[in-house]
């Protein structure tokens, strides 16, 4: 049997922690710096960072951010939001970054998945996938912190991604 992995997502808008409510509102929890130490303590298996209006924003990752966190954190961490070309992927990893999940840009530019995963390797590619239940098991994909429709069906995107070289 495989082992359980104990994986928490900390959805963020810039250094805030929050919760989100149907891609609409947001509810402030706190720092994400004190978050991340919390979860370091509760000896987890990865951390998941999310910057959820980083691309809405048009802002980049957070660099410093990461840098801090890979400093100060020993699990792996998979990095997403502002995320559209290789440089930023390439700039993450060089930050601390173990992984980076791609949704918005890798609708927009599937290719570069491929390229991400050939360049980077595909361990490190992580296809972030935001979907919202359309009808009877029938979920459709959405980008721009799910504002944004696409009339891409999850589970054909979610092939789609694996073809094209993504890990996870």
């Amino acid at each position: 049997m495989l082992k359980s992995r104990l994986i928490p997502c900390i959805i963020a808008k810039e250094e805030l922690v929050v919760q989100s409510f149907n891609f609409k509102r947001y509810l402030p929890i706190g720092n994400i710096k004190t978050a991340i130490e919390f979860f370091v303590k509760w000896d987890v298996d990865e951390i998941i960072i999310l910057d959820i209006t980083a691309t809405k924003d048009k802002r980049r990752p957070n660099f410093s951010l990461i840098e801090w966190a890979a400093s100060d954190c020993f699990v792996p961490l998979t990095i997403g939001g502002g995320i559209s070309s290789l440089e930023d992927i390439r700039s993450l990893l060089n930050a601390g970054a173990d992984k980076v999940a791609i949704n918005t840009a890798a609708i927009k530019k599937p290719l570069l998945l491929s390229e991400a995963a050939k360049k980077f390797g595909s361990q490190c590619i992580v296809s972030s996938i935001q979907a919202k239940k359309i009808g009877n098991k029938k979920w459709e994909v959405y980008i721009d912190s799910g504002r944004e429709k696409t009339s891409i069906d999850v589970v054909s995107w979610a092939k789609k991604v694996q073809r094209l070289g993504v890990g996870e």
